[in-house]
C-alpha cells in the first residue's frame, strides 16, 4: 500500500491535536527523554509545510550539561534587552532556572529572506507549523511541552546572547519534560463564534 493509500484512524488524531496542552518545566518529572524520541520530534518538525519548500526553521538542542549554558544566555539577553528600571529579579530568576528543570530546550529560530519571492513572515508562520508539529509529536509518547517566548524574543541582539548564526532570528525555546503528573484538562470558546461560512455568490 502506498503512503498516499495509507488509512489513519481519524479519532486518534482528533484526540492527540485536542490532547495537546502547554505543560512548563516546574511540572517535569526530571526523567530524561531518549534521544531517539527527540530525533523523531525534530524530524517531524521538518515535514511542516513551507512555502517553495524554503525550510526556514533552524534549531538547537540543549541538554544535560548544555542547558547550564541556556540558562546563562537567557537572563544575559533579557538584562541586555530590557530597560533596568523595567526588568524584575524574579523573571531573570526564572529565566536561569526554567531550563535546568526541562529534559531538553530547543532553541527555535528563522533564517529570514532564503527567496525573495516569500515574504519573511511566511518564514515565521513555517516554524509555528514546525512547532507545532513538535508539540503534537511530543504529546504522542507522553511529554509535555512549553514554547517561551517574551518581550526579549524579537531582539536582534538574542543571536549575541543565545549563540545564533549572524542573521538567524530568534523566536523562543521549546521546552520538553516528562509530565509529573496527568496532562491538565483544556478548555475552548465555541467555533461558532469565530466561524462564518459563505454558500452563496452575493
Amino acid at each position: 500500500m502506498h503512503d498516499q493509500e495509507e488509512a489513519f484512524d481519524v479519532r486518534a488524531v482528533h484526540r492527540l491535536i485536542r490532547g495537546r496542552r502547554t505543560v512548563k518545566p516546574p511540572q517535569y518529572s526530571g526523567r530524561i527523554i531518549d534521544r531517539s524520541i527527540i530525533s523523531e520530534i525534530l524530524e517531524n518538525a521538518n515535514w511542516a509545510p513551507t512555502h517553495g519548500l524554503s525550510q526556514p526553521w533552524r534549531f538547537k538542542v540543549f541538554t544535560g550539561a548544555g542547558l547550564q549554558r541556556l540558562s546563562r544566555g537567557l537572563p544575559a539577553l533579557y538584562a541586555a534587552v530590557i530597560p533596568k528600571e523595567e526588568q524584575q529579579s524574579e523573571k531573570l530568576e526564572k529565566l536561569a532556572s526554567t531550563p535546568l528543570k526541562a529534559s531538553h530546550a530547543i532553541l527555535l529560530a528563522v533564517q529570514p529572506g532564503l527567496s525573495p519571492k516569500i515574504p519573511e513572515v511566511e518564514d515565521v508562520e513555517a516554524l509555528a507549523c514546525a512547532v507545532q508539529n513538535m508539540q503534537l509529536t511530543a504529546r504522542a509518547y507522553g511529554i509535555g511541552s512549553f514554547w517561551s517566548t517574551g518581550r526579549q524574543t524579537y531582539d536582534a541582539r538574542a543571536c549575541v546572547y543565545l549563540g545564533l548564526e549572524e542573521g538567524l532570528q530568534y523566536l523562543g525555546v521549546l521546552y520538553l519534560g516528562y509530565p509529573k503528573h496527568f496532562f491538565p484538562p483544556g478548555a475552548r470558546e465555541p467555533l461558532a463564534e469565530r466561524v462564518e461560512w459563505i454558500d452563496t455568490d452575493g
